[in-house]
């Protein structure tokens, strides 16, 4: 009788690294990859080009409409377009938009190499789409918004450049605008160049605006630099229902400016970060190791004082709840006269100082007193006169987005308190390289005093945000993982008929 044949030791261990790596590969969903080209955004059929728009056409009707565009894969949950190296552009002058039906990762190559000018990115959860994926590309030219999102489940906003140099007049625009967003996250991007326009409502050139009304919005911002805009962040709440909870740090608001050319006519204009609630709305926020520096104040009009930190509570019931730490609050530079660090406007029904809280989690340092009733841990430091001048202008440090680094002396040095969960600063850096964590959003290292080349301790770091390339993308590649796991079980088979380890099973 004739029975089934005895497998060696050696192949059963083989098979069973086989089926371990199978077991441990994450289960694939089904997706679709596009990859447009470079040139012209609209539609041509026919012409064996796929464009920028074929590409959404293809993807919002889940199918291969635009014949053009050839995808990589079946459609299903989170397709994705892969933008190339180069600029696309549209003739349209920002009217033309692209808007997803469907979820959707749309990424490029890094900011600078893959360009969209003159387009649009809106998404809207109305039209179907749930959770938007935006990644690693450079949005300029003529249009609205950069970037906006309407009734989303999930927007996620990575290692993006909002160039707003080119904008027209008239517009009430904002780099990224996110309305009735359940979840938003936007890390690792700069947002720059978005004032001068006589726009003036809530988003009115601002770096992010977030605003709620029908949901309840949280949002992570960090890594983050917004310069040379009105007001870095917005954050809005317009009704008692609904609350925005929001995480802001190692973040960087610089050159901000209540400019005449909108009256001023927005109180939250000319100010790092702006929390208004009006109709019973609720704001929770907490800022960590963000340093904000130069905000200039046009006009005369004391409602509209520039500040760091802008709180406005419009109406009765409604609450700003605000918890700082290892903030570096440098608005006034010393020479905008009217500038504080710190600003509150009271609503013109019967609002009181309790609707306001401001609490401190230590390591916050100011150069001006605005704060120091508030602030008042035993690690805060205010009216530190200093402060301004121990800056370096904003540049590139190294990692994702410019910062501003310290100069050697600075009240800032070590004067942090430790913060859960955040090691790094903006760059992607150690976060604690002396004695404590630096206050601001730039850890200062002696081996780089009054350098502004890519710090020494990010050298040879994976920055976060950075596209994987070359090597390191062929590590995540699940067929050549497999590959190399197989090839490793084989080594070790014939390492173990060599060295004997036969024995041992």
């Amino acid at each position: 009788m004739y029975g089934v044949p005895k497998l060696s030791r050696e192949v059963i261990f083989t098979l069973f690294l086989f089926a371990i790596v199978i077991l441990l590969q994450p289960t694939k969903v089904s997706a679709a990859t596009i990859s447009p080209a470079v040139g012209v955004y609209e539609s041509t059929s026919g012409d064996s080009i796929c464009q920028l728009e074929e590409a959404f056409h293809n993807i919002n009707n889940a199918t291969r409409t635009e014949a053009d565009c050839v995808e990589t894969g079946p459609y299903g949950v989170n397709d994705t377009i892969l933008l190339p190296a180069g600029t696309i552009s549209s003739s349209l002058g920002g009217s033309g938009f692209l808007e997803s039906q469907y979820d959707i990762i749309l990424e490029g190559q890094g900011k600078d190499v893959s360009v969209l000018n003159n387009i649009l990115l809106y998404f809207d959860g109305d039209a179907g789409s749930e959770s938007i994926t935006l990644k690693d590309f450079t949005v300029m030219g003529n249009t609205t918004f950069g970037i906006a999102g309407d009734s989303l489940q999930n927007m996620l906003v990575e290692g993006i450049e909002i160039d707003g140099q080119n904008l027209p007049i008239n517009y009430e625009a904002a780099g990224i605008f996110a309305t009735n967003v359940h979840s938003v996250t936007v890390r690792d991007s700069y947002i720059h160049d978005m004032h001068g326009y006589t726009g003036s409502g809530f988003e009115s050139e601002s770096g992010i605006a977030i605003l709620v009304s029908d949901t309840n919005s949280n949002v992570v911002i960090e890594r983050t630099t917004i310069d040379n805009t009105k007001t870095g962040v917005a954050l809005g709440s317009h009704s008692s229902s609904f609350n925005i909870t929001a995480t802001i740090r190692n973040s960087t608001f610089a050159n901000l400016v209540n400019d005449t050319n909108n009256g001023p006519s927005s109180l939250e204009a000319g100010t790092g970060i702006a929390a208004i609630s009006d109709n019973g709305g609720n704001i929770i926020y907490t800022t960590a190791n963000n340093t904000f520096y130069n905000i200039t104040k046009a006009g005369s009009n004391p409602d509209y004082t520039g500040a760091a930190i802008f709180e406005f509570v419009e109406d009765s019931g409604g609450h700003i709840t605000h918890t700082a730490q290892n903030n570096l609050f440098a608005a006034d530079d010393g020479d905008n006269s009217g500038v504080v660090n710190y600003s509150r406007t009271l609503g013109s029904s019967i609002i009181s100082p309790g609707d306001y809280t401001l609490t401190s989690s230590g390591g916050n340092v100011s150069n001006d007193t605005s704060l120091a009733s508030f602030l008042n841990h035993t690690t805060d430091k205010h009216n530190q006169s200093s402060l301004a001048s121990s800056l370096e202008p904003l540049a590139d440090n190294g990692g994702q987005v410019p910062t501003i680094a310290l100069k050697q002396g600075s009240p800032a040095i070590d004067a942090g308190t430790a913060v859960a969960g955040l090691s790094t600063d903006a760059r992607g850096g150690s976060r604690v390289l002396g004695a404590a964590t630096d206050s601001g959003a730039y850890e200062f290292s002696l081996a780089n005093a009054g350098s502004n080349g890519a710090p020494n301790e990010l050298a040879g770091k994976a920055i976060p945000g950075v596209p994987k390339t070359g090597f390191a993308l062929l590590l995540n590649n699940p067929v050549i993982t497999l590959l190399g796991t197989s090839l490793s079980a084989i080594i070790l088979w014939v390492l173990s008929k060599r060295t004997k380890l036969r024995r041992f099973w």
